[in-house]
């Protein structure tokens, strides 16, 4: 199974996605973490993208769809993955479609965690007074440019997926457990 995992910054994506791998027994993919080693690996690759990085902004299409086919072509993904936090933009939805047309994947479901606004710019302004190292993108002072470019950018794949037929809208709010069981119940209903 091939899932996608949308959500703005602060939606509690990362914590649902570990529930839901565990869950449907895949692997999770995540572009913020393959980005993240990436840059403190003194690559090539890590030392072009760092700037970026450390202000929340956007890397590359043709960059994180590559890194993406090459983790979804090693065999730990022969049973499928969970995308976290990829695609992002349109171009990149369409580059998986195209990387998918050529394999025995199918893009299954789309998760898209829904929270209010104001509600991400407090969980993400709180989560960063809790952290021991937080990152430079971690700093208030990028909240917005982090939610406004998912709201210019990446909110654009909820037409692109509902037009599939494949997105399922959660509702990011109250207890982890409250949501991951709503998460279950769209799956379940998708599954139908």
């Amino acid at each position: 199974m091939l899932v996608v995992f949308l959500g703005p910054p602060g939606a509690g994506k990362g914590t649902q996605a570990e529930r839901l791998v565990e869950h449907l027994k895949i692997p999770s993919l995540s572009t913020g973490q393959m980005l993240r080693e990436a840059k403190e690996s003194g690559s090539k690759l890590g030392n072009s993208i760092q700037e970026l990085l450390d202000t929340g902004q956007l890397v590359d299409d043709k960059t994180v769809v590559q890194m993406v086919v090459d983790c979804l072509n090693e065999p730990r993904c022969r049973n499928g993955a969970l995308l976290d936090g990829f695609p992002r933009t349109i171009e990149q939805a369409k580059s998986l479609d195209v990387f998918l047309a050529d394999t025995s994947f199918q893009l299954d479901w789309v998760v898209q965690l829904v929270v209010p606004e104001e509600e991400l710019h407090q969980r993400l302004a709180e989560r960063y007074l809790k952290m021991d190292s937080p990152r430079p993108e971690d700093h208030p002072d990028h909240i917005p440019t982090r939610i406004n470019l998912y709201n210019s950018i990446t909110s654009h794949l909820t037409e692109y997926y509902s037009s599939k037929g494949i997105l399922g809208e959660v509702n990011g709010m109250g207890t982890e457990d409250e949501v991951f069981e709503r998460i279950k119940s769209s799956l379940d209903n998708y599954n139908k």
